[in-house]
């Protein structure tokens, strides 16, 4: 995905609402992409994460390597975060 974007944006959210479990295939897709972002200095932000999802999240390790604090339970949690970091507000 990001190999076929001329320009490449600051934050990338991941929706995740309709994800009522997540299975190791998708475990290592996630961590693939995140990996992709890290490479590209692309912030990546989980949205609607919870449930079963956020526990597999958790065990897997990716929670951990993506950091608690850009997993979001909502889409308007992720946007305000990511507006911050766009418009380099506080």
């Amino acid at each position: 995905l990001l190999n076929n974007i001329t320009t490449m944006p600051k934050v990338f959210i991941l929706r995740m609402r309709f994800v009522p479990m997540i299975d190791a295939s998708g475990m290592y897709g996630v961590e693939e992409f995140h990996n992709q972002c890290k490479k590209k200095n692309i912030v990546l932000f989980l949205s609607g994460v919870d449930g079963q999802t956020k526990q597999d999240l958790k065990k897997f390790g990716l929670i951990e390597a993506i950091g608690e604090q850009k997993i979001f339970p909502n889409i308007d949690a992720a946007l305000a975060k990511a507006e911050e970091i766009v418009f380099n507000k506080k």
